[in-house]
């Protein structure tokens, strides 16, 4: 645009008819086309461009990167680019009908909207070789009775010099009223359509000639307007730039658009605000330059609503609007907008300026002085302002309620009407404090409320300062203490009281500690008892479980035993018994006793077994085992008595002791297989301090068996008393010796404790009740008599022999029969009360199995006893437990024979029943 051509093209009206020549090639013209052609789509105008496919394409290139959106244009009908195609009609160039179809163009661009319609059309192509000069002639003077002042369209036509023939260059000439030749634009003096389609007669020429003057004129005048008005323009233009270098450094955000809302101007603060800058002259960015804009709910604002719209659309001035602006990074500003309508010289309204500032700040400020004197008059405190000589400026209502004066009342007036006079020289030193930059921080003291009553009250004093830091007043708090003074002279007697209370409940706690404590370790005490009691229990249920089966054991083993003695008894008294059949009857006998033996070990263990209780002097049976232990036990153990002298004597069985100690000292030698020491040693006990909680209080004989050899682990003490337990190896140890200990001290009232760590050594103590002085020795078992001597009796007698071993009764019948006696047979308890029933007159005695098929043996005694009280029984078991054999004696049962036995010792015992029950026997009932 900054030539003479494109300004020339730009100056043209609707109506002019123009002709532009260049040499070679169309792009020549190119530079003035284009702005030529953004000028009509600006103006909401049709343009119609006509030239050959390559010319059209770099058209449109040129348009494109001029910023015109081709393809939004052509869309919208605004730009139409055409070829030869669209332009030519078919057959002969006809004017009448190539007028008309131009005059449809510039119908169908009004009907269509546009304000108007220009058209560019390079003749040297689309006209061709078939036209003929006077065609064309004829055609382009008609031109110009389509294209006249107050048409709404004007036309360029193109011709090409170098191509087209002289005549056609003479047509150009005489039919267009405007000549462009390179760059400049020229009236024409050749011009001559109206003689073309009028006729040459000498009164057209004239009339052409006058309009050539008039025309000439009409230049000359146009010519000086233009230069008046590119002058114009040029000083508006400078002044324009002027006005922009100064909006563009003030610091206020400036923009203008234009009649459309297109933004033509803005300064770098407005971008700053905006945070972004928009594109000048562009249909993207109308009316404003942000994101986008908020309403004062929050909804979006369309560009369209704004004020800016308003005021371009109706010229509508704004004074401080308030919009919110959405930035480029998403934060959002309040701007105030000062909006006016622009004018041009004509009046024409032709956009409008905005000028807006950033009052986010300003907002935010009001609201915070807004909130913070609804907090000052919500405040429970009193709040107060005065200027530096004490005169009150501001009272709140908390301050009203506190004195008692209103606001009204007061403001104006010195401070010093709220303080009594004895505190009239506080206010002076608390101004002086203030001038000097101090503040003052809770200050107790009194001040007098409008009735004349005082209070106390806490003061709070700050300088008031202005934005350069100056002191230009006082700001004060105050605050009713009145409660909190009472509540602290309440709080100092209850501080007393509670300091009072406190010792009193020290002491209590002290004595209450004292009684926890000791509650707590008699507590920790019963625990432990409680755990040592649960496993002396579990103890005593395995020991039950294990006399359970002893018993069961014992009575059918000794019945295998007792067939066995008996007859190999019975085969040694035959004659014809040989010294080599003696010799093995022997062997059987002794595996028979050991038999017994075994059994015998088991019920001890069980502690099921009677142990013949005597007055014991527990110092001569331990001195008599460690002799006997020093000639068996290997050199290397040194074996040692202590002794207490005038021990008191226990009720004990010798045998037994002797065989619990026993069972200890061989443990101890099998615990130091390279030699040690082996300690026994005697002393009084009290039987308070046993472990075993389950001993009867007393005295206590107590025996210690100490060695120093391997000692054990935990865990093996707490099994050691188990029977069959045994840290041994395979056939080293049966694992019943300890339990063997534990059972014959039990069955003796006794209690048994260990002491031991692995490679310390281990320490057995048996404690035994210490005998009543006149106690002598008893048996719990039946008084036996043994038969030595005895007259035997022969005949006379009727037994009842009550066995279900067959082969025992066979062997006994025999015996009997062999010592006189009649024999009666039964071989289970339903069988024996029949034979007792039929015969209860003639039987002397009953001997009796107590374990019996069909009916047991003690139900059968109870009812022969029933029968007759003073029937004979004689009990014969494989075994009988302590407490059945009590209770047995007590019903009447005369003795016990225990399998296994010989027949010959069952005949002693009957005889011994038969001369305790005769009459005159000392032992008669």
């Amino acid at each position: 645009m900054d030539s003479e051509l494109a300004q020339q093209i730009l100056n043209l009206k609707n109506g002019d008819h123009l002709c532009l020549f260049y040499d070679k090639d169309p792009a020549e013209q190119m530079p003035a086309l284009v702005p030529y052609i953004q000028d009509a789509l600006s103006k909401d105008e049709q343009f119609i461009y006509i030239a050959d496919d390559q010319t059209v394409d770099e058209l449109a290139d040129r348009l494109q990167l001029s910023g015109i959106d081709i393809g939004k244009e052509v869309d919208r009908g605004a730009l139409k680019l055409w070829t030869r195609r669209e332009w030519r009609q078919p057959g002969k160039l006809s004017t009448k009908k190539k007028s008309l179809q131009v005059l449809d163009f510039i119908n169908a661009a009004a009907r269509h909207g546009f304000k108007g319609i220009r058209f560019a059309v390079e003749m040297t192509w689309t006209l061709g070789p078939e036209i003929g000069t006077s065609e064309l002639e004829h055609w382009e003077a008609t031109l110009n009775t389509l294209f006249i002042p107050g048409t709404a369209g004007r036309i360029v036509c193109q011709y090409n010099r170098s191509r087209l023939s002289p005549e056609t260059m003479l047509v150009a000439f005489h039919t267009h009223p405007l000549l462009v030749l390179g760059n400049r634009v020229y009236p024409n003096w050749f011009y001559e359509a109206p003689l073309i389609l009028n006729g040459k007669s000498p009164a057209a020429r004239v009339e052409l000639m006058i309009s050539v003057l008039e025309r000439s004129r009409a230049a000359q005048q146009e010519r000086k307007e233009l230069i008046e008005k590119r002058a114009a323009l040029t000083e508006a233009e400078v002044t324009k730039k002027k006005i922009e270098n100064v909006l563009s450094v003030i610091p206020m955000a400036v923009y203008t658009c234009d009649e459309e809302g297109r933004i033509t101007f803005f300064n770098q603060r407005a971008a700053d605000l905006w945070g972004r800058e928009p594109k000048l002259n562009s249909e993207e960015d109308k009316y404003c330059g942000s994101v986008r804009m908020l309403a004062p709910d929050g909804s979006p604002m369309p560009p369209s609503a704004c004020p800016m719209a308003f005021a371009v659309k109706t010229g509508q001035s704004f004074r401080g609007e308030e919009v919110t602006i959405e930035r480029s990074d998403g934060s959002r500003i309040i701007a105030q907008v000062n909006i006016d309508p622009l004018y041009e010289l004509d009046g024409r309204r032709s956009g409008a300026i905005n000028a807006f500032q950033d009052v986010t700040d300003l907002k935010q400020a009001e609201r915070a002085s807004r909130w913070l004197a609804a907090i000052i008059e919500s405040s429970d405190d009193a709040i107060i302002t005065k200027d530096l000589n004490g005169v009150i400026t501001s009272w709140n209502q908390a301050a009203e309620r506190l004195f008692g004066y209103e606001a009204n009342e007061i403001i104006g007036k010195s401070v010093t009407i709220l303080i009594p006079t004895e505190r009239s020289n506080e206010e002076p030193e608390i101004l002086a404090r203030i001038r000097r930059g101090e503040r003052i921080d809770h200050y107790e003291t009194v001040r007098q409320r409008k009735d004349g009553s005082f209070v106390e009250i806490s003061l709070t004093v700050s300088p008031i300062r202005d934005a350069a830091g100056a002191i230009i007043g006082v700001s004060k708090v105050a605050r009713d203490i009145s409660k909190r003074i009472q509540a602290e002279a309440a709080l100092r007697e209850a501080k007393d009281q509670l300091a009072k209370s406190n010792e009193e409940l020290e002491e209590r706690i002290k004595d209450r500690t004292a009684e926890l404590a000791r509650a707590n370790a008699a507590l920790l005490h019963d625990l432990e008892e409680q755990k040592r009691l649960e496993a002396q229990l579990r103890q005593a249920q395995k020991m039950e479980s294990i006399g359970t089966l002893a018993g069961g054991v014992a009575h059918d083993f000794n019945n295998v035993l007792n067939i066995v003695k008996s007859y190999a008894t019975a085969i040694a008294a035959h004659p014809a018994v040989n010294e080599e059949i003696a010799e093995q009857l022997e062997v059987i006998d002794e595996a028979v006793d050991r038999g017994t033996s075994l059994v015998h070990q088991l019920l001890t263990l069980a502690r099921t077994t009677d142990a013949h209780l005597a007055s014991t002097n527990i110092n001569e049976l331990v001195a008599g085992l460690a002799n006997l232990l020093k000639q068996t036990l290997p050199k290397t153990i040194d074996v040692s008595l202590e002794l207490r002298p005038k021990l008191p004597s226990v009720m004990a069985d010798p045998n037994q002791i002797t065989q619990a100690l026993l069972n200890l000292c061989v443990n101890a030698r099998d615990a130091m297989p390279k030699g040690g020491k082996l300690t026994l040693r005697t002393r009084i006990f009290d039987g308070a301090k046993v472990k075993d909680t389950a001993a009867p209080a007393g005295q206590y004989v107590c025996v210690e068996v100490m060695d120093t050899g391997t000692g054990m682990s935990d865990g093996v003490r707490s099994r050691i008393f188990e029977p069959f337990f045994t840290t041994k190896g395979i056939g080293d140890g049966t694992g019943l010796g300890l339990a063997i200990v534990y059972g014959i001290v039990k069955s003796h009232n006794g209690a048994i404790d260990v002491e031991s760590a692995s490679e310390r050594g281990t320490t057995f103590r048996l404690h035994l009740p210490v005998a009543p002085s006149e106690q002598a020795a008893i048996s719990d078992g039946a008084i036996r008599t043994q038969v030595t001597g005895r007259k035997q009796r022969n005949g006379e007698k009727t037994v009842l022999l009550v066995e279900d071993e067959e082969m025992m009764v066979l062997l006994l019948t025999k015996t009997f029969s062999k010592h006189g006696y009649k024999v009666l047979v039964a071989l289970d308890g339903e069988e024996a009360l029949n034979l007792f029933d039929h015969h209860k007159h003639e039987i002397d005695v009953v001997l009796l199995d107590i374990g019996l098929p069909k009916r047991a043996g003690w139900d059968v005694i109870l009812k022969m006893k029933e029968v007759n009280p003073h029937v004979n029984v004689v009990v014969s078991s494989g075994y009988i437990d302590p407490e059945s054999r009590t209770r047995m004696h007590r019903a009447g049962v005369r003795d016990f024979i225990d399998k296994p036995y010989t027949p010959d010792a069952v005949v002693e015992t009957l005889e011994s029943v038969f001369e305790r029950t005769e009459p005159g026997s000392l032992s008669a009932e």
